[in-house]
């Protein structure tokens, strides 16, 4: 039999009118909730009004009613494989979450983090930058940058030791949060919910150890690489960042970018008590 194209009656835009509705309102409540589900869902909603377009052109034409049903099939289920993969997904996404809510709640009440957190407020502060001549010295551990009466001055000379000790619970913690940024970043963590928990926190600290991250990072950092240290961390501050940018990788890009501005841990005049 020959295939003959009917003009699309008002019925025909009726139709497609309430399919696209009823899909668009599916995938907004869907979305809403579970927003991981959005790209695979745009494909869908375009596949299923194609399909129910097709099923309505092989309905009002009489040369292919024998192909109804074989179609009506298929289009079953495609629907039914469809509900399958967006219930798959969000079954993973809760387990994400809650193995995210673990290692969050572990943190919380890990006693090594917390001394380690203690340490670095009563030594370095929460507002402060650590300076640079101290990371240079913490990492090379040369005593020739020190001047020869450093030690005259005895008060801030065990200010000086007790921020070298303190530096190894800062480096504790960007470590930790370098592990959480690579499983942001490798989706096996949820990435709403720790932005929600810590965006606030890293920001602050990339800014704080700012020299610390960029002298660890710089020794094989490459723009077309992720093999330089603290890759993870600084793509995900960059990611969190209000202006998309890592303070950090701006300057190992420029390296003629200034330091951020601040209080520092050290002072201009104690800075040059201590070193050459």
């Amino acid at each position: 039999p020959e295939f003959t194209f009917k003009i699309p009656s008002r019925n025909f835009f009726l139709y497609v009118m309430i399919v696209i509705l009823i899909l668009l309102s599916l995938y907004h409540k869907i979305t809403k909730k579970h927003p991981e589900t959005k790209n695979g869902l745009r494909f869908l909603f375009i596949l299923l009004t194609l399909l129910s377009l097709l099923m309505y052109m092989i309905y009002i034409n009489d040369a292919v009613k024998d192909y109804q049903t074989i179609i009506s099939i298929v289009f079953s289920s495609i629907l039914v494989a469809s509900g399958w993969w967006v219930q798959d997904i969000i079954s993973r996404t809760a387990m994400r979450r809650s193995h995210t809510l673990n290692v969050v709640m572990n943190q919380r009440n890990s006693e090594t983090f917390t001394s380690k957190i203690i340490n670095c407020r009563d030594v370095i502060g929460f507002d402060k930058i650590l300076n640079e001549e101290v990371i240079k010295y913490y990492l090379t551990r040369d005593n020739s940058c020190l001047k020869a009466n450093a030690k005259d001055n005895q008060d801030l000379f065990c200010k000086f030791e007790k921020v070298m000790l303190s530096l190894d619970s800062m480096a504790y913690i960007i470590n930790y949060y370098e592990f959480i940024a690579a499983g942001v970043i490798n989706k096996d963590l949820d990435s709403d919910l720790l932005r929600k928990c810590y965006s606030g926190i890293v920001l602050e600290l990339e800014k704080r150890a700012f020299w610390l991250i960029y002298h660890i990072a710089k020794d094989n950092y490459s723009k077309q690489s992720t093999d330089f240290a603290y890759y993870n961390l600084l793509n995900w501050i960059k990611d969190m960042s209000k202006n998309n940018e890592s303070i950090v990788l701006n300057k190992l890009d420029n390296p003629s970018q200034s330091q951020p501005s601040g209080k520092f841990v050290f002072s201009k005049e104690e800075i040059d008590t201590l070193f050459n």
